[in-house]
């Protein structure tokens, strides 16, 4: 269970990095030239928010206590 968390953590990371930097080229025709104006990053805020959650998702991952077996005492027969 805390691999998985783990795991899903580090996926959400990576999915708020490339948002992060996922760059938008704004343009405009006119007539047969098309003129690109500026280029922005329109997802930078979503992918800050998600970056946040998936720290918080990692932080409680890795504070889940690795699961402990129990030991189960040997069967012992009774003396007849």
């Amino acid at each position: 269970m805390k691999g998985s968390i783990v795991g899903l953590s580090i996926l959400v990371l990576a999915i708020s990095a490339f948002l992060c930097f996922y760059p938008v080229e704004y343009g405009y025709r006119i007539g047969e030239v098309t003129l690109y104006t500026w280029v922005e990053y329109p997802y930078r805020d979503y992918g800050f928010i998600l970056s946040l959650v998936g720290i918080a998702v990692l932080v409680v991952g890795l504070a889940i206590p690795k699961k402990v077996g129990r030991s189960v005492p040997p069967l012992t027969t009774p003396p007849y």
